[in-house]
């Protein structure tokens, strides 16, 4: 009696995974790609899809590309795996190099399908890459079950949220289906798809993990606006596994990189629901019990839920404070959120000891110095124990990226800068650029100030405006300086990051990070 064998195929992601983006030239060169520091970041939608298509009877693995590959290593890695279908994953700071990729496929008879974030936003233009033969819009998980139930033979080519280019080169245009509203209904990512002992990300022992998938705000700037727009009308769109699921999946971690001694959830918002989150964090306490990190929103904090967390092993939360302006907040963010009750949430933190990092965005559309400078003058209140204050890029597709638009602000066919892209007569490059610079020192600053008792306060506080708004002060030089210092020192801690990975964690438990 004879058996027919039967062919496994195999499916392999080639994830462009360096850190930084690529030089402002649109027609780029390998070796004219920018990459200050080798990449190594766990991709939770690769591993979930990784999981899907190992159920499917696949082979799967992953070509995880930490600096810009030349063809030659490209094409190597396509002779040693042999894959059916490659999946790209297009981030859009590094689209060109995946544009590259997918051209140097072309021709080898193999599938190539583009997905993440600039594969959604922008289908139209990656469709018509060389050597891409489809793309999905969105969550991939369904429509890749679809692709896989009907591989080799895809029929008529309808398949929800693909996008398909056939031999005659006529595109198909499927829309959007729904989501997997149930979250424990996905088997658990394929975490071993990431090799976590080698990964930059890694090296202070702590994973990222993430137990929900969406927002239910609205905020100008984010993708999940223009993302939940994309499906049908009714959709669930804010999910969360449950909490004995969550558990299941942060023990699947910690049994792929047992050396975990950390978690990082960068879930929008955990979720607030009473009994969701005291049964987690009884199983959390029994089961898995590591410290983690946040991010968490403003209006859900106060003293009890602070308390709950750090009884759970919170040790950092993460605030969007984004704007110390409230109109900024209200008008330009649509944070719906009021200065008060950020401040009421920071304190609620510091009372239990956990400590506090807040994000900030500079050079905002329609911002000006003296609304940058509330955002400084906010800080300096909340005392948060690490700042980020980045300039505002407009994120294709948001709402906040259209306003900017029509304002005259920012144009998206201009080749990206590195640093300040919106322009603004009242807000120049040289003050945005400045700010971002030196937003912590005038914090630090301010905060002193306010330490004394008034009026002695406000003659300080109107010294340090004074120094904030003089023209005597040599903005490029001081922010060309800073960004020079930024670099060296940055260089310097990637360097014991992923050569001495032991110092740089005795040096995170040193200063409580």
């Amino acid at each position: 009696m004879s058996t027919t064998k039967v062919k496994k195929y195999k499916y392999t992601f080639f994830y462009p995974d360096f850190e930084y983006g690529v030089d402002e030239n649109t027609e780029i060169k390998i070796n004219k790609i920018k990459v200050d520091k080798q990449g190594g970041w766990y991709n939770e939608g690769m591993a979930q899809l990784g999981s899907i298509i190992e159920n499917a009877g696949w082979e799967v693995d992953l070509v995880d590309i930490l600096y810009p590959y030349p063809k030659e290593k490209i094409l190597e890695e396509i002779e040693k795996r042999k894959p059916d279908v490659i999946g790209i994953g297009v981030r859009t700071d590094v689209y060109q190099y995946c544009e590259k990729l997918a051209g140097w496929l072309a021709g080898k008879g193999i599938h190539v399908m583009a997905g993440s974030y600039h594969a959604s936003l922008f289908p139209e233009k990656v469709i018509n890459w060389k050597g891409i033969d489809s793309l999905i819009v969105g969550e991939a998980e369904l429509p890749m079950m679809e692709f896989l139930k009907r591989w080799p033979n895809l029929g008529d080519y309808k398949i929800g949220s693909f996008w398909f280019k056939t031999k005659n080169g006529n595109i198909i245009k499927n829309k959007p289906i729904g989501l997997i509203e149930d979250l424990d209904t996905l088997p658990l990512p394929k975490f071993d798809l990431f090799d976590f002992e080698n990964l930059l990300s890694s090296r202070s022992n702590s994973v990222i993990a993430l137990i929900t998938r969406g927002c239910p705000y609205k905020c100008t700037y984010c993708w999940n606006n223009y993302h939940s727009s994309i499906y049908p009308k009714g959709v669930k769109y804010v999910r969360y596994r449950s909490a004995k699921n969550a558990i299941e999946y942060l023990k699947g971690l910690m049994n792929t990189f047992p050396k975990v001694e950390r978690f990082r959830f960068l879930d929008d918002i955990l979720p607030v629901y009473q009994s969701w989150r005291n049964e987690l964090k009884e199983l959390y306490l029994r089961e898995v019990n590591i410290p983690f990190s946040c991010n968490y929103r403003a209006n859900f904090m106060d003293e009890a839920t602070a308390k709950f967390l750090k009884e759970m092993g919170c040790i950092y939360i993460f605030f969007g404070v984004e704007s110390g302006n409230q109109e900024i907040l209200d008008k330009v963010l649509k944070r719906n959120l009021k200065k008060e009750v950020v401040v009421k949430a920071f304190k609620a933190c510091k009372k239990v000891g956990i400590k506090i990092g807040s994000y900030n965005m500079v050079g905002l559309p329609f911002e000006t110095p003296k609304t940058a400078l509330d955002t400084i003058k906010f800080n300096a209140i909340l005392k948060p124990n690490h700042i980020f204050a980045g300039i505002y890029c407009p994120y294709p597709k948001t709402e906040l990226d259209e306003m900017s638009i029509n304002a005259g602000f920012y144009d998206p066919e201009k080749p990206r800068k590195k640093y300040v892209n919106v322009q603004m007569k009242d807000y120049k490059e040289d003050m945005i650029l400045f700010n971002m610079c030196y937003f912590r020192e005038f914090k630090n600053m301010y905060m002193i100030a306010y330490i004394f008792p008034k009026p002695i306060s406000t003659i300080l506080e109107k010294f340090i405006d004074s120094i904030y708004y003089s023209k005597l002060v040599p903005r490029n030089f001081l922010s060309a300086l800073k960004l020079k210092v930024r670099e060296v020192r940055g260089n310097i801690y990637y360097y014991i990051k992923y050569n001495f990975p032991f110092l740089y964690r005795t040096g995170q438990h040193l200063l409580g990070k």
